[in-house]
């Protein structure tokens, strides 16, 4: 039973994935949540359970920043606030 439920584990974290790989520190997969031809559709980097960020499919989208860069994150409401003081981002 034990083997049965490891079996489906492996199976429902790799369904979808792009790629899986596994390294010394652990495993690292890339996954697509759709087409290309979709304006919200991203790819993912993941390592075990953390995100490591996202990037948009879509060519238009492509240079925007999402997750840790995004403009709603505390780096970017603080990227923002500098350059509403007129200044610089890097300081």
């Amino acid at each position: 039973m034990f083997s049965i439920f490891i079996g489906l584990q492996i199976h429902s974290q790799a369904e979808g994935a792009r790629l899986l790989v596994r390294n010394f520190y652990g495993g690292l997969k890339v996954k697509d949540s759709g087409p290309a031809s979709d304006p919200t559709a991203t790819r993912g980097l993941t390592h075990g359970t953390i995100n490591h960020g996202e990037q948009f499919l879509f060519p238009e989208k492509r240079d925007l920043p999402t997750t840790y860069y995004g403009p709603n994150t505390g780096i970017g409401v603080a990227i923002r606030d500098k350059q509403k003081n007129g200044e610089s981002a890097s300081g």
